[in-house]
């Protein structure tokens, strides 16, 4: 009876999660390329921080689905990728399930949290980059170097082949600054989230402790296990490693940002404070690589986010 009497409310809680999460998302995409490529993980994080995990679970599903099919009809009529808006659609709710089912278990700490969720999304991510995507990622890559040889041979004093080099370089461990971008942006909705859930008194299971992040010793000797095959290996399968091998070692730029900003903690500075004291020495060297994985990002949604925008 109990169960029974439980059932028409969680019935109820993902129907109006799968409006939320549905109505969000096109609001986002209607909003601005931009906007949605930095928040379309907060209604995902706020709904799976909400529910529990198996009704997450179901309203992401649903939520997807219906997504998914007013995508399809409003593209039917059109030249663009399907498979593209299926695997980011399913990608984007697999990683946010994910990362909610492991801040979920108590017994896994925040540290332990980002070593599996990175270990996982980014063999998923780099091997879709790779192996999935990779003769749309050289078109996409052309067409943005041809954009851009002109102001690089004007204003930065390159010449061809350096342009040629610069973008070879970066189109390799691309997958790799994407999901760098994934975990920072995934990281800063979840912030987000909780700070919406406070805010308005929701209930929620999930209780963080940000400083308790320790790095796993079996973290580090994968990562020495990937620097060292990658030595040893060529090709693709190279490439994969390397990959692997930079969104790894991010872990531990995350740990050093965590020792810094408990560091500042006993001297009573504002959080903004804090991170610019931090982030400042870095912003100039990752500006240029952020503002092009951002071209490349947006320059695969804009077209059907065009479309919507229409209707």
């Amino acid at each position: 009876m109990e169960t029974q009497s439980k059932l028409p409310k969680q019935v109820i809680a993902v129907g109006y999660s799968v409006i939320f999460i549905t109505v969000s998302y096109f609001l986002l995409l209607k909003t601005s390329p931009i906007i949605f490529n930095f928040f379309n993980f907060l209604p995902l994080l706020l709904i799976g921080s909400l529910l529990n995990t198996r009704a997450s679970l179901i309203s992401f599903f649903i939520s997807a689905f219906f997504i998914f099919l007013v995508f399809s009809s409003i593209l039917e009529s059109t030249n663009f990728d399907f498979s593209y808006i299926i695997s980011n659609i399913f990608l984007t709710f697999f990683l946010a399930l994910l990362f909610v089912s492991l801040v979920k278990n108590k017994g896994v700490s925040w540290g332990q949290i980002l070593n599996i969720y990175t270990i996982i999304s980014s063999s998923i991510l780099t091997l879709i980059f790779l192996f999935i995507f990779a003769d749309q990622m050289d078109d996409i890559f052309e067409e943005i170097k041809n954009q851009y040889s002109i102001l690089f041979l004007s204003n930065e004093g390159f010449n061809e082949s350096q342009i040629d080099s610069l973008f070879s370089s970066v189109k390799k461990i691309f997958p790799s600054i994407n999901f760098i971008f994934n975990l920072l942006t995934i990281l800063i909705n979840f912030y987000l989230s909780n700070s919406i859930i406070k805010k308005f008194n929701f209930r929620s299971e999930i209780v963080v402790d940000y400083k308790n992040f320790e790095i796993d010793n079996w973290v580090f000797f994968l990562l020495c296990a990937t620097i060292i095959l990658s030595l040893l290996s060529a090709g693709d399968f190279n490439l994969y490693l390397i990959n692997i091998s930079i969104s790894i070692s991010f872990i531990f730029f995350l740990k050093g940002y965590n020792i810094f900003f408990i560091f500042f903690d006993k001297f009573n500075l504002t959080k903004f404070i804090k991170y610019l004291l931090i982030m400042n020495p870095k912003i100039n060297k990752v500006k240029k690589v952020t503002l092009l994985q951002l071209k490349l990002k947006i320059k695969r949604k804009n077209k059907f986010v065009s479309i919507v925008i229409k209707i």
